[in-house]
């Protein structure tokens, strides 16, 4: 901020938000805590520009001189795995120059300056046909997603419900249903939690809707990526993932 190096962090519970943003080299800090759940950052970020009375995009964004009109790709729109967190990215065009994009847990928006290239004060990202690119700034994280191509043979795959076991978490995951109408649940050391329907995104990979209530914001949907031993057998197990826990390996 301001050609400066800015240090932020937060936290919430249901109901409350808190938020510090710390400018070292000012040796400036602005605590914002509230009791709802209004975006405390946003503020306190707000406030430090006040107070330093002037404020300029970050040096890693993009020249803010992009052309009037930019045609916009229409690879954006879709579903892409990330191979590395194996984690679900859902972008979709939402206006002009502007793509939504849902990684973790909350959409975010970026803006084209080029037909298949955007940025926000957070990231940057590229798409390139069936491959989306995107480099998170505050996570330090690359993201390569592939796109995920819907099948009526994965979308409606019969041996998906079933009971599956995550020995090192010491935890159960019960998928039921019928055709693409299925719900998951988890079982584990602090009981067993309620059903939430799952949502088909492509190939063989679905999502769990996420609706803790114990945390202000839940961790985003979880990532559910099926597995087979080979074409010729049934499900085998899934990997299971969010944006705060990763890359977990349920054996049915």
């Amino acid at each position: 901020m301001d050609g400066a190096v800015l240090i932020d962090h937060g936290g919430a519970l249901r109901g409350y938000r808190i938020s510090r943003n710390h400018m070292p080299s000012q040796g400036l800090s602005v605590v914002v805590m509230l009791n709802h759940e209004a975006d405390a950052d946003s503020v306190s970020k707000l406030v430090l520009q006040e107070v330093l009375a002037s404020y300029k995009a970050p040096t890693h964004m993009p020249a803010s001189t992009s052309p009037w009109y930019v045609e916009v790709a229409g690879e954006w729109t879709g579903n892409f795995l990330d191979l590395d967190t194996m984690l679900s990215i859902r972008t979709k065009i939402i206006g002009e120059k502007t793509v939504s994009i849902l990684y973790s847990g909350e959409t975010e928006e970026i803006k084209l300056y080029e037909s298949r290239k955007g940025f926000s004060q957070d990231m940057r990202a590229e798409i390139d046909g069936d491959v989306l690119r995107i480099h998170r700034l505050k996570d330090n994280r690359m993201l390569e997603g592939i796109r995920l191509h819907p099948s009526q043979a994965s979308r409606r795959e019969p041996t998906i419900p079933g009971n599956y076991e995550c020995v090192e978490l010491e935890s159960g995951f019960t998928c039921f249903g019928q055709g693409e109408v299925l719900y998951g649940a988890f079982e584990g050391p602090l009981g067993r939690g309620p059903a939430s329907p799952m949502t088909y995104l492509g190939s063989n990979v679905w999502s769990l809707a996420c609706a803790r209530g114990q945390d202000a914001d839940p961790p985003g949907d979880w990532t559910l990526v099926f597995d087979r031993v080979d074409s010729q057998m049934g499900i085998s197990g899934v990997t299971i993932g969010c944006w705060l826990a990763r890359k977990f390996g349920y054996i049915k």
